[in-house]
């Protein structure tokens, strides 16, 4: 019996599945209608809906520009990598060099600015007037820094004990 009930109903769907779909859609739809048409409460909820699409829409704006900077930045990083790990060993730009320097001088010593640095090939030159503990600090410092050779030191004490590098 069985067999045979399968065998009549093979490929058979019941609508029963659709029309239920159907009339919820269709409920939904008139109960949003209901909802923004009807007269007494009709622009208040119309001025909601409207605020609360231009808020998601400043949103998504706001959201879109943040992985777009994020994204961009992630990028410019990865080809940084990249491209540094596809350049021979110890070859950098002596503007490179310098700027790794400065930044490290910048965390060293709160008198970099008085300190000034010439990169040619990897060897460095550091000129300028800072107090001989300061001195040794800004040339340690300068040694530890990638790509660099040499450091030829050509710093100078203040011209009287006690004057502050700064002039």
């Amino acid at each position: 019996m069985r067999q045979t009930t399968e065998r009549l109903f093979r490929g058979y769907s019941s609508p029963a599945p659709r029309i239920g779909l159907t009339f919820i859609a269709g409920v939904a739809v008139g109960a949003a209608l209901t909802y923004l048409i009807e007269p007494r409460l009709r622009l208040r909820r119309q001025a909601l809906l409207r605020d609360k699409t231009v808020s998601f829409a400043h949103q998504s704006l706001t959201l879109g520009s943040k992985l777009a900077r994020h994204t961009r930045n992630r990028l410019q990083g990865l080809v940084a990598i990249t491209s540094d790990l596809l350049r021979p060993e110890g070859i950098d730009s002596d503007a490179k060099i310098e700027s790794r320097i400065r930044s490290a001088l910048g965390r060293a010593t709160r008198h970099a600015h008085s300190v000034s640095v010439t990169v040619d090939r990897g060897r460095v030159s550091l000129r300028g007037s800072l107090a001989p503990h300061e001195a040794g600090v800004v040339i340690r410092t300068t040694e530890r820094v990638k790509g660099v050779k040499k450091v030829e030191n050509l710093l100078t004490p203040p011209a009287e004990e006690g004057q502050s590098p700064i002039q």
